[in-house]
């Protein structure tokens, strides 16, 4: 895999249609510096690649 490589394919209006959250959870595993603790900026809906942390 590379960063910005499609990992699965999803048909949102056909998932919005049948009741379903389109909602994504994100999470983080490796923060760049373990010692400065992982801040997000409150925000909805976001483009691929955007940028998410302080």
């Amino acid at each position: 895999m590379k960063a910005g490589e499609p990992v699965v394919q999803v048909d949102l209006k056909a998932v919005e249609a049948a009741g379903y959250s389109t909602q994504t959870m994100i999470v983080v595993t490796e923060p760049a510096n373990e010692d400065v603790p992982v801040s997000y900026i409150p925000f909805g809906p976001v483009k691929a690649g955007q940028i998410i942390t302080k």
